[in-house]
């Protein structure tokens, strides 16, 4: 776990590492909320319900997201659901709608606008919105490879990661990013905005951030590594969760 904070000019604190690790693996959770913060509840206080594949919850679960209308979008798998809050359904397309490019679901996003993005293995992007699918392929610009990632600008724009590239989705076509900021053998493993509208992404090599309005990105002096997840503190620290091999 790394935190780098903007205000202190590219400070960096790491966590100490023991001589002997192979392998560091370490993780961060953050709740936010004052009120959790001032009074911290127990789980046992909690209301908390779980569901099993005898509910008809699916395993295997790759993402969670909820759209505007309450309904939590589940993709695993075993494919893409829907949760009512008591039940979990597969989604099926319409009989005139285009079929899903694949079955198991490697990422799943929910833009401002309650449009639902899905990355399917081997390949493959969809939008849904209103009942009706686009379905993203390779006369679309996007490579053969499993989406990692997608994610929505500020602006609305459309991140992706896969293939350890990164992509931007641009009036229907995606696009690899080709700022020679980051080296092409720099591998993207995650990407980022922080409340500010700066862009972070996560290479094997290090950390990049992308001030909003700039066409560039600038390198940290923080370390990268195997990125598995960005997280922004309430006085706009970012946290990083990684994966480095010593």
């Amino acid at each position: 776990m790394s935190r780098y904070d903007p205000r202190a000019q590219d400070s960096l604190r790491r966590s100490a590492m023991h001589p002997w690790s192979l392998l560091i693996g370490l993780c961060f959770t953050f709740i936010k909320g004052q009120t959790f913060a001032q009074h911290p509840l127990k789980l046992t206080q909690m209301n908390h319900t779980y569901w099993t594949a005898r509910d008809g919850a699916p395993s295997e679960v790759n993402g969670l997201a909820q759209a505007p209308d309450g309904i939590l979008w589940i993709g695993a798998n075993a494919g893409l659901f829907q949760f009512y809050g008591n039940t979990f359904a597969p989604f099926q397309p319409d009989r005139d709608e285009p079929p899903l490019p694949g079955l198991s679901v490697s990422t799943l996003a929910v833009a401002h606008d309650g449009t639902v993005w899905a990355g399917f293995r081997p390949t493959g992007v969809v939008s849904i919105h209103a009942g009706r699918i686009k379905v993203y392929g390779a006369a679309e610009g996007l490579p053969a490879g499993v989406p990692k990632q997608l994610l929505e600008g500020p602006d609305g724009t459309m991140w992706a990661v896969i293939e350890k590239h990164l992509f931007s989705l641009r009036k229907g076509y995606w696009s690899k990013e080709s700022d020679e900021s980051i080296p092409a053998s720099d591998r993207v493993y995650k990407a980022f905005f922080d409340s500010a509208g700066v862009q972070w992404v996560g290479t094997n090599e290090r950390i990049y951030r992308r001030p909003t309005g700039s066409l560039h990105f600038q390198v940290t002096a923080e370390q990268g590594g195997l990125v598995w997840q960005f997280a922004e503190a309430p006085k706009g620290e970012l946290w990083t969760k990684a994966l480095r091999f010593i």
